[in-house]
């Protein structure tokens, strides 16, 4: 598990280096960019007991923001998907969203729907 997923890391970061590349040689330099992933990996994962679980690896995420014209104080090591895209939104398409709590939650395999908060701590 652990060389696949390392390998599939390499592969990817690599792919996405050479997109991110692509897009920052155009003539705009005011380009957003949100890269992020929905999980960490899950080489200690118990899918059915997060207290045997390693949380802190499976709620880690990689995040990469590049979102000009954002302060950067709201972008911070907590910062996560849901808001990274509301900062995007309020910037850059006039809304006005304000930013949730960041917080993480747990669910079996066998039961999907059944969320459980964590501590990714």
């Amino acid at each position: 598990y652990i060389a696949g997923y390392a390998a599939q890391v390499r592969f990817v970061a690599a792919a996405t280096a050479d997109v991110v590349r692509t897009i920052l040689s155009r003539p705009n330099h005011d380009t957003a960019i949100i890269i992020t992933g929905d999980h960490g990996p899950g080489s200690q994962l118990v899918w059915d007991d997060p207290a045997r679980s390693n949380m802190r690896e499976r709620m880690g995420i990689f995040a990469a923001y590049r979102l000009p014209g954002v302060p950067s104080a709201l972008l911070n090591d907590r910062l996560g998907p849901v808001n990274a895209v509301r900062l995007l939104s309020n910037q850059y398409l006039g809304s006005a969203l304000p930013l949730l709590d960041e917080r993480s939650s747990f669910s079996s395999w066998r039961y999907p729907y059944r969320l459980s908060p964590v501590d990714p701590q």
